[in-house]
């Protein structure tokens, strides 16, 4: 091999480990970055509106979701609270809010609160109180916003406004009031009963003051089913109420 060759590859080993050597060196010598992703903005968990709502809408568990929202968008919405708030039974929007908007607690009006019962009474609305004894369970099956139809029950043998205990079922009949009347209230009375408030207009307030002195009034949550009137013939096939005896004539009723 010539003296040429053997300089130039030399040379060339001595340039490669000078290379690779500072290369390796370089690399230990670099301060290591030490990059730390700065604390992040706490979440706050919400409700938002899945479609609009208006003004007075009772809140229903279908027109919201859940999600997280960076604190100060909570904030700005006037959510305070990192937890979600609990929507009672009847709750209503005391404003409007479009699709996708949080929904603040105090956007919301809750029964008892003041401004709730107002919100439920339409145009020429007065609340109209039913006091109904012995049906306590109603109060976990009712709540603001629902509606009810309103039944009459009678006889024609004693005034059960006067005296609501039964002493025959003759001539016991239930009759329809009114129907899908909106409930504005619901409230636990101290005998083992409850009072339902209703929205109904002047001239139906005057038929109740008359119903109510005839009979007795009850409450049911409506449906789409016509009402119909009830004797007692129709639950008992086999009932007759009224059997009397003239001469050789026998009269049912």
């Amino acid at each position: 091999m010539s003296m040429d060759r053997r300089l130039i590859l030399g040379s060339a080993f001595i340039l490669c480990t000078a290379g690779i050597f500072g290369f390796l060196t370089s690399n230990r010598s670099a301060p290591e970055e030490n990059v730390s992703a700065p604390s992040g903005e706490p979440f706050f968990e919400v409700w938002v509106a899945e479609s609009a709502i208006n003004k007075a809408d009772v809140i229903e568990p279908v027109m919201l979701k859940i999600t997280k929202v960076p604190e100060s968008e909570a904030y700005k919405a006037g959510v305070v609270n990192k937890k979600r708030f609990d929507i009672p039974p009847g709750a209503l929007a005391g404003v409007d809010f479009e699709t996708g908007s949080i929904i603040p607690e105090n956007k919301l009006l809750v029964p008892g609160q003041p401004g709730h019962m107002s919100l439920l009474l339409g145009p020429d609305q007065v609340p109209y109180p039913i006091k109904i004894e012995g049906q306590i369970a109603l109060i976990d099956i009712l709540a603001p916003g629902d509606e009810v139809d309103v039944v009459l029950i009678a006889s024609s043998d004693q005034n059960l406004a006067a005296n609501p205990s039964l002493n025959s079922y003759r001539g016991l009949t239930v009759t329809p009031l009114l129907k899908a009347r909106p409930v504005v209230d619901v409230k636990e009375s101290k005998d083992d009963g409850i009072t339902v408030v209703i929205a109904l207009s002047r001239q139906e307030v005057s038929q109740m003051m008359i119903a109510r002195r005839i009979g007795l009034l009850d409450v049911y949550k409506s449906s789409a089913d016509a009402m119909t009137e009830m004797r007692v013939g129709d639950v008992l096939s086999d009932f007759t109420s009224v059997t009397e005896l003239r001469g050789r004539e026998r009269v049912a009723n």
